[in-house]
């Protein structure tokens, strides 16, 4: 009598099917899609939620404000290589920041992301006084896709 049925009396083929099966499951299907990171922003060294109060002055810090980075194209499946020579990555420009508290968005600034040249692509700074419309509670700082999560406080 047999004590493994995978086995069988037609001898290793069951198991070499499950073999082949589970390295499937781990084989590339094709060219791995890579991305770049998406926009995000920060008010100072904070990890929590930044405090901001109406009518005070702050500075806004966003990365990553670029579009047609160097690494969207796809890579071989087995990791990744250089970017192709003609791949660049262009700054965003005019990039707003908003402040939204409920229903209500307000315009603080405008500026173009840094460059490659200067070191700085993707890079940009607002220096913005807070609306004196603000109502302590939250709010979130909006620029392109990026939104930043603060808590206003009273004057």
């Amino acid at each position: 009598m047999n004590c493994w049925p995978l086995l069988g009396s037609r001898g290793r083929r069951p198991v070499y099917l499950l073999a082949l099966l589970v390295a499937g499951a781990f084989w590339p299907a094709g060219a791995a899609a890579t991305s770049c990171a998406a926009p995000y922003l920060r008010v100072g060294d904070s990890v929590d939620r930044p405090i901001v109060r109406a009518g005070s002055h702050i500075s806004v810090e966003g990365r990553a404000f670029a579009r047609g980075c160097g690494d969207m194209e796809s890579q071989p499946a087995w990791g990744c290589s250089t970017p192709d020579e003609g791949e660049t990555s262009a700054p965003m420009q005019d990039v707003t920041l908003v402040i939204r508290q409920g229903s209500r968005d307000w315009e603080l600034a405008s500026e173009d992301a840094g460059t490659a040249a200067d070191n700085k692509l993707g890079h940009i700074s607002w220096d913005v006084t807070m609306p004196a419309g603000l109502e302590p509670g939250r709010a979130v700082l909006v620029a392109d896709s990026a939104q930043l999560p603060v808590v206003v406080e009273a004057r």
